[in-house]
């Protein structure tokens, strides 16, 4: 795909190159702060987001950090809306859905992994499609949507969201995660990449996956976000920030798409739990989540 050179939330053409990573340059709008891709990226033909990940390693660091923020937000979620159809965009293996399942609101899923998809639907009985364009096939406006880190994939969020905006009930709630751009561990991975003058690049292209075929495209900030909600037409109602790892697992996740040294990972391990200590003192986590009410369209 090639991203267009316009910032999607404001639509200015105004925008700064910040950084220059292997296969892509990141932008920043001049305008709102948006940042975004820039540059041609491929997805490998065949692959997915998961391709080039160790599953097993995956699913030992994910699952239980996931599943514990998940249900606070389900607990969140139940006190805005009513129970009823509930719809997770990139449902993955199925655990958010599953523990709203369990509390009685009635899952249904996207995912495009058609594997992972399959797993999770065979394993918890949910209704999963593959593709967003397919949503119509579900026959029924959803009492909340949630997308869990997924956003910053999306190529056309505003178009998604918009849509989004349309199977939803009356007053209903979007939920949506995505890494925060002014995080600490964000700003830290920028400010080593200038100081080296662009020879650094590791940390942000692991922040950003660059070397998934299904990098993040998108970073935001709270003001970006709110504001593309709102133009979509959602009222942020409440608004998140959150740890983006699991400091007791993180020998995990450097297993996941790390090859690096034994010495390597040591460091980059102490280094880790460091500024994630100090983001949380701070309340610089590296993950917001932006609660959204629907909001009528007015007519004419």
């Amino acid at each position: 795909m090639i991203m267009d050179s316009y910032c999607r939330c404001c639509g200015s053409k105004k925008y700064k190159i910040v950084a220059m990573l292997h296969n892509v340059d990141i932008a920043v709008c001049k305008v709102c702060g948006l940042a975004f891709v820039i540059r041609e990226t491929k997805a490998n033909s065949g692959s997915t987001y998961f391709s080039d990940f160790n599953l097993e390693n995956y699913t030992t660091y994910y699952k239980d950090f996931r599943e514990y923020y998940f249900k606070k937000h389900l607990d969140t979620l139940e006190r805005l809306a009513a129970k009823g159809p509930i719809l997770d965009i990139g449902c993955s293996f199925g655990w958010f859905l599953k523990i709203a399942k369990d509390s009685g609101w009635e899952a249904f899923g996207i995912e495009q992994t058609e594997d992972i998809a399959r797993k999770a639907s065979q394993e918890y009985g949910l209704d999963i499609l593959s593709n967003l364009g397919d949503i119509d096939k579900f026959n029924k406006k959803f009492n909340a949507i949630t997308l869990w880190n997924v956003l910053e994939h999306m190529a056309e969020p505003e178009e998604a969201l918009k849509t989004l905006h349309s199977k939803l009930k009356d007053y209903g709630i979007l939920v949506v995660s995505v890494p925060n751009i002014n995080g600490l561990f964000y700003r830290l991975s920028f400010l080593s990449y200038r100081l080296s003058f662009g020879k650094f690049k590791f940390p942000l292209e692991q922040l950003y996956q660059a070397y998934n075929p299904y990098m993040h495209l998108f970073n935001y900030s709270v003001s970006t976000l709110s504001l593309m909600l709102k133009k979509s037409d959602f009222q942020t109602i409440k608004v998140f920030k959150q740890p983006v790892i699991d400091v007791k697992k993180i020998k995990y996740r450097l297993g996941i798409d790390c090859k690096l040294n034994f010495f390597s990972k040591y460091l980059l391990i102490i280094l880790t739990k460091s500024v994630y200590f100090i983001s949380r003192i701070l309340y610089m986590d590296d993950e917001i989540v932006i609660y959204g009410r629907k909001t009528q369209v007015k007519a004419g």
